[in-house]
């Protein structure tokens, strides 16, 4: 009986050395798989660090841009008042240099008429001249 207590202690140590092996085993295989998935998982934490620098690289350039482009708006508003003002100014400019015009050309016509009216009577008071002077007797003129 001491023979076959000890035939079992031996099996039992046996499996035990089995059981042990395989838990070995499926530790090792466990700890590849975290150490593969911790590699894996280090990779995709740099990839993502390398992308987290890259969008706040892209997103100083955006802002910068923005700043640029809030400025020349600013810029370009102050030179569209500049040339509303201007054009403003030379549209009334214009009316008074129509308004000139308009105002010369009627002198012109007026100055026209005082002439052709001067001439007219000149030139009647000479054919009045003529025509008194003339041999009609009075009675018929």
């Amino acid at each position: 009986t001491d023979f076959e207590q000890l035939k079992q202690l031996i099996l039992i140590q046996n499996h035990n050395h089995k059981s042990i092996n395989e838990v070995r085993a499926s530790y090792e295989k466990d700890l590849s798989i975290l150490r593969e998935t911790n590699t894996e998982m280090k990779c995709r934490n740099k990839q993502l660090e390398r992308d987290r620098i890259e969008w706040e690289s892209f997103r100083k350039v955006f802002d910068m841009k923005c700043e640029e482009y809030i400025v020349e708006v600013g810029i370009m508003e102050k030179r569209l008042r500049e040339s509303e003002k201007e054009r403003n100014t030379l549209q009334k400019l214009l009316q008074k240099i129509i308004q000139d015009k308009i105002d010369l050309k009627q002198k012109i016509e007026s100055f026209e008429l005082d002439l052709e009216s001067a001439t007219w009577n000149r030139n009647n008071k000479s054919l009045f001249a003529k025509f008194e002077s003339s041999s009609v007797p009075r009675t018929l003129r």
